[in-house]
């Protein structure tokens, strides 16, 4: 299964629903960084994701 993009505050993330963690999208060769759903700021974005109905629920296991 191909990994769902989501883009926060002008930075595009894969969401892994597997492993519940966002991973940053790096131009050229930078840094890749991992937020977990569970952390602050993965929370923050999950919460995005679901506002705007972008979160796939049915992985979520909520």
């Amino acid at each position: 299964m191909e990994l769902q993009t989501y883009t926060y505050h002008r930075t595009p993330y894969y969401v892994d629903y597997r492993l519940k963690q966002f991973r940053s999208v790096p131009a050229g060769h930078g840094t890749i960084r991992f937020h977990d759903f569970a952390s602050d700021y993965g929370d923050r974005i999950l919460a995005s994701m679901i506002r705007k109905d972008q979160a796939r629920m049915e992985l979520l296991n909520l």
